[in-house]
């Protein structure tokens, strides 16, 4: 990279992507315009989002392995590359989606994480930035969120389908970590199934209990 000089700080590599590399500017106001339009600013990546969840964060120094199986959110170093899939999969981890901008929800026990906490980019970084437990509201749309909480909804005056004593019609959507059919029975433990007559054709959906 013409115009950088590696020795002062200008310029730090974080991660190769085959032809194109990820790399940190101290300054960018010290580099010529014409230098300058050979980088791509990467927005946004000091934030994680995943549906109605948002955080800012700033890197801390040292991220430990939660203390139990769960499913987490990981913030990464940049932008995805899908060797660090592979490296996370080799890990232990199970990887279930994305997160805005530069994140993953996985599903791990307390090796895994740590595994996968160990893991650099190629240029030494780590690939995991921070770590947050998967937090309720990402699990529960909003109005279902509200009554969870406690809050009286007339459902009467919303769009869920629901019985004739206000119990709200739900459907289970388990994530993609090979335990779909465990998931379902658990729920059903705690839920009635559906009637015909609501469950508008679907196998997964039931009676809503606030206390459930």
């Amino acid at each position: 990279m013409r115009g950088l000089n590696l020795s002062d700080g200008d310029l730090a590599l974080i991660h190769d992507y085959g032809a194109t590399r990820l790399v940190r500017l101290s300054d960018p106001s010290r580099l010529a315009p014409e230098i300058l339009r050979e980088f791509t600013l990467v927005e946004n990546p000091e934030a994680l989002a995943f549906r109605i969840f948002y955080t800012p964060f700033t890197t801390p120094a040292s991220v430990s392995p939660p203390d139990k199986a769960g499913y987490y959110l990981i913030a990464l170093f940049g932008p995805l590359d899908p060797t660090v899939i592979f490296s996370l999969q080799a890990a232990g981890v199970r990887v279930l989606g994305t997160a805005s901008p530069f994140g993953l929800l996985v599903k791990g026990d307390t090796t895994a994480i740590g595994n996968a906490l160990k893991l650099c980019t190629t240029r030494g970084f780590r690939v995991v930035r921070d770590i947050f437990p998967l937090p309720i509201e990402t699990r529960l749309s909003s109005i279902l969120l509200r009554m969870a909480l406690g809050e009286p909804i007339d459902l009467t005056k919303s769009n869920i389908v629901h019985t004739s004593d206000g119990k709200p019609i739900v459907r289970i959507f388990p994530f993609k970590d090979g335990a779909e059919s465990i998931t379902l029975g658990f729920i059903s433990s705690y839920l009635t199934a559906a009637p015909p007559e609501l469950s508008m054709g679907y196998s997964d959906a039931y009676v809503g209990r606030p206390e459930a």
